[in-house]
C-alpha cells in the first residue's frame, strides 16, 4: 500500500477503511502554526538541547545555485523557506528559525540510537562562521505565486522553478497557510515531486515528514478498533515513535521494529498493512551518512530484526527462526492470517506476530528468545514485549548465565492479567555478578489459573541496556 507516488500525511486517528485501502494517511494537524509562531518541541524520550547547545547539522555539500547542485553531487537536503503575498517575505526574520528546527531534527534522528548518523544538508555557500550566515548559506528563499496553496500546487511550483534534482529531497517550510504537513515518499532517488511541506515549525513534525521521504511509514495498531459516532471503524495507534507521536516523541523508530534500523542495515520492515509487500529501512537512505557504533542515544536494542518483529517467515510457519519454548504442550507459529478486527489479527507494529499456545499441566511453560545476548555485570537491562490473549496471565523473565553457559540466577516479574489489547509490558534487572548473557522469555504460570487453552500473540520484543544508554535511563513502558 506504500507506493513510490503516494502522498504521506500526520495523524492521530485514522478510520480503519484508511489503514486497508488508504492513498493517503489522513491528517489532524491543529491550528496552522507559521513562522512567527513556532509549534512546542516535543519533550519525550528525553529532554532536547537548548538553541545554545544544539549542534549544527552542518552542510555537507555546497551548491551556490540551489536549483542546479553540481554533476555528480552527493544526495542532500535542499531546505526552503516558503512565502506568498499574503504574509510577505519574513525571511530575514525567520531563516535562524528554519535552520534551528533542521539542526534539531539532525540532532533527534542521531540521538534516535547509540548509532552516529546525520542527513546530509545542501548549503549555497561555505561562508558559516555565523550563525545567521550559515543560516542563509542552508535555507533558500521562494516565492509561491500560485494562489492554490495545497500539496501538489506548491510541489509543481517548485519543481517548475528548478528544484527537480534527482539528488536533491526538499523540505518546504511555509510562511503561508499550508496543506498539512505532507511529504512525498522518495525512499531511493530524489527530484521532482520528492517534497516535504510544513507550516508547523517543530522537531517532532518536520522530523516525521523527513522520515516520510527516507521511506519510513506509520505502524498501526489493529487490535484495539470501535466505531466512532459517525459509526465509522477506527484503530488506535502506538506511542512512543516520531512516525505516530510527533507532538509528543522525538524519536525516530523506539524498538527498531518498523521504520529504521542503524544496528542491522540488512534488516527490512514491511512499511505497510498486510497484504502489501513494500518493505524498507531508512537506516541506509542516501540521505543519511553510513551509521557508526556507538554514541550516546535514546535506543541500544540488543536483539535481531527476526527477534524484534517475527517477519522472516509467512504467517502460520511452525516453531519460527530465533524462538523456542520450554515445557510440554507449548507450541509457537507465526501467527496466522486472520481477519483486521479479530483476535487472531496478525501482528502489533505492521506485519507479523508471535502465537504461543500453551495447554495447561503441573508446570511452567515458556516461550524465549533461542539466542542469549551478551551483557555487563552490573548493567541494568529491561525487556520489552507486547502480549495480548483473550485471557490469561503472564510474567516475564530474564535469566542469567556465566561465560560457560552456568546458569546463575532468574529475576521474574510479577504476574500480571492478559487481555485483547496489545499492552507493552517490560521487566527490568540489573546483570549479576559474573554474567555474560542472558535469555529473555515470556513465561505462562501452571495449572488453574490459566484457560483451557492459552492463546497468546506476542510482538515487538526489545532489550535495552540502561546503564548504556543516554541519561542511564530507559524509556517508559508504554
Amino acid at each position: 500500500m506504500f507506493d513510490n507516488g503516494r502522498r504521506l500525511r500526520r495523524g492521530h486517528r485514522l478510520g480503519l477503511a484508511s489503514l486497508l485501502v488508504s492513498v493517503l494517511v489522513a491528517v489532524s494537524s491543529g491550528q496552522p502554526v507559521y513562522a512567527a509562531n513556532l509549534g512546542s518541541e516535543p519533550t519525550l524520550p528525553y529532554a532536547q538541547p537548548g538553541n545554545t547547545s544544539l549542534p549544527r547539522a552542518g552542510c555537507d555539500t555546497t551548491a551556490t545555485d540551489p536549483k542546479n547542485p553540481p554533476v555528480n553531487s552527493p544526495a542532500a537536503v535542499q531546505v526552503i523557506y516558503a512565502w506568498n503575498d499574503s504574509t510577505g517575505n519574513q525571511y530575514a526574520a525567520n531563516v535562524e528559525n528554519a535552520a534551528r528546527v533542521v539542526d534539531r531534527v539532525d540532532w533527534l534522528l542521531d540521538q534516535a540510537s547509540d548509532y552516529d548518523q546525520h542527513f546530509t544538508f545542501s548549503c549555497r555557500s561555505t561562508t558559516t562562521s555565523t550563525y545567521n550566515q550559515y543560516a542563509q548559506a542552508m535555507v533558500t528563499s521562494e516565492k509561491i505565486d500560485t494562489p492554490s496553496t495545497d500539496f501538489w500546487s506548491i510541489a509543481n511550483e517548485l519543481a517548475a522553478k528548478g528544484y527537480d534534482d534527482s539528488n536533491r529531497w526538499y523540505v518546504v517550510l511555509t510562511e503561508f497557510a499550508a496543506p498539512s504537513a505532507s511529504a512525498h515518499w522518495c525512499p531511493t532517488s530524489g527530484g521532482s515531486g520528492c517534497v516535504s511541506i510544513v507550516e508547523a515549525w517543530d522537531s517532532g513534525v518536520v522530523g516525521h515528514e523527513m522520515a516520510h521521504l527516507l521511506g519510513a511509514g506509520h505502524a498501526y495498531m489493529t487490535e484495539h478498533v470501535w466505531q466512532d459516532s459517525s459509526g465509522s471503524w477506527q484503530a488506535e495507534q502506538y506511542c512512543p515513535d516520531i512516525m505516530m507521536c510527533a507532538g509528543d516523541w522525538w524519536a525516530f523508530d523506539m524498538g527498531y521494529r518498523q521504520n529504521y534500523d542503524p544496528s542491522e542495515t540488512s534488516a527490512r520492515f514491511y512499511v505497510d498493512n498486510y497484504p502489501s509487500t513494500t518493505t524498507n529501512n531508512a537506516a541506509v537512505h542516501p540521505l543519511l551518512t553510513s551509521p557508526v557504533c556507538c554514541d550516546v542515544g535514546a535506543n541500544n536494542d540488543l536483539l535481531t530484526a527476526q527477534e524484534r518483529t517475527i517477519e522472516a517467515q509467512v504467517p502460520g510457519t511452525s516453531n519460527p527462526t530465533g524462538f523456542t519454548t520450554s515445557g510440554s504442550g507449548a507450541t509457537i507459529s507465526v501467527t496466522p492470517q486472520g481477519s483486521y478486527t479479530g483476535v487472531s489479527a496478525r501482528y502489533f507494529d505492521n506485519r507479523r506476530s508471535l502465537q504461543f499456545v500453551s495447554s495447561p499441566q503441573p508446570a511452567e511453560k515458556s516461550v524465549m528468545v533461542s539466542r542469549r545476548p551478551s551483557v555487563t555485570v552490573g548493567h541494568n537491562y529491561k525487556f520489552y514485549v507486547r502480549l495480548r490473549a483473550d485471557s490469561g496471565t503472564a510474567a516475564l523473565r530474564m535469566r542469567w548465565y556465566n561465560s560457560g553457559g552456568t546458569l546463575l540466577s532468574t529475576s521474574t516479574s510479577s504476574w500480571f492479567g492478559l487481555t485483547s489489547n496489545w499492552w507493552e509490558w517490560s521487566h527490568e534487572a540489573v546483570a549479576p555478578a559474573n554474567a555474560a548473557t542472558v535469555q529473555i522469555s515470556v513465561v505462562a504460570p501452571a495449572g488453574g489459573s490459566q484457560p483451557a487453552t492459552l492463546t497468546m500473540h506476542v510482538d515487538t520484543l526489545q532489550l535495552t541496556d540502561c546503564s548504556a544508554n543516554q541519561n542511564s535511563l530507559c524509556r517508559p513502558s508504554t
